[in-house]
């Protein structure tokens, strides 16, 4: 029998299985990991374009040397580097690197005022009564509510949990961090908000790990993995359950 890692990681290979896994939800937290988006403003599912999809992508072990050297006249030194291959295996990296754009859809702006609604509402003082004043707007002008969706340029690298401890996670993190920096990353547009990780690292862990009280953050899993988002968040590490 395959091991839950293995699925998740073929469900993660093949792309007509990957959006049952990288869901609407799942996207929306690498949105919001790589950029300064706020969900309650998002007014629609989050979907992507996969540009690139690697699988198992190693680390190279290679051995590097640089120098400087000048003689004795030089108006400037001299600069040398080399690398070789030591002949190792590569060390594991990533079981996965996405590169592609996230099209977020936020809420518009630019209704009308249709109604005013004034009501006198007392208060104490020195002043009688104050005036409260309710607006009724119509929908914004760019149809069902919402502007046109925002793409995202992003670099994921994901680790798939094979019941792994947290700080065995995190040390594969910096693994997986210094394979993402190996891809280009594409400068998003104008109207982007701003970005907060141009590489991120996503872990892709059982939904079952939060129902572990070891995780601080509250006493139901939902609060657990509320809690280790937004500390994770801000290292540029997305949780997705799976």
């Amino acid at each position: 029998m395959m091991d839950p890692a293995d699925q998740v990681l073929l469900r993660l290979a093949d792309p007509a299985a990957r959006p049952t896994l990288l869901d609407a939800d799942a996207l929306l937290q690498l949105a919001v990991t790589c950029y300064a988006v706020d969900p309650a403003a998002v007014t629609g599912p989050t979907t992507a374009v996969y540009d690139r999809f690697d699988l198992a992508v190693a680390l190279p072990v290679e051995t590097s040397l640089s120098a400087r050297l000048m003689r004795a006249g030089d108006a400037l030194p001299w600069d040398v580097t080399a690398a070789w291959d030591t002949g190792r295996p590569p060390t594991p990296g990533a079981d996965a690197v996405m590169v592609g754009s996230l099209a977020v859809r936020t809420a518009g702006v630019g209704g009308l005022i249709e109604a005013v609604d004034v009501t006198e509402v007392p208060v104490t003082g020195n002043f009688t009564a104050a005036l409260g004043v309710t607006l009724q707007l119509s929908a914004p002008p760019n149809g069902e509510g919402g502007a046109p969706p925002l793409l995202l340029p992003v670099v994921v690298a994901f680790l798939v949990d094979d019941g792994t401890s947290p700080r065995d996670l995190l040390r594969a993190t910096a693994a997986a961090r210094r394979v993402a920096r190996s891809y280009p990353s594409p400068s998003p547009p104008d109207d982007a908000p701003a970005r907060r990780a141009d590489r991120a690292v996503c872990w892709l862990v059982p939904a079952a790990t939060f129902e572990d009280d070891g995780w601080p953050g509250g006493t139901t899993a939902d609060a657990r993995l509320a809690a280790a988002r937004a500390w994770l968040g801000p290292q540029g590490i997305a949780v997705v359950v799976t």
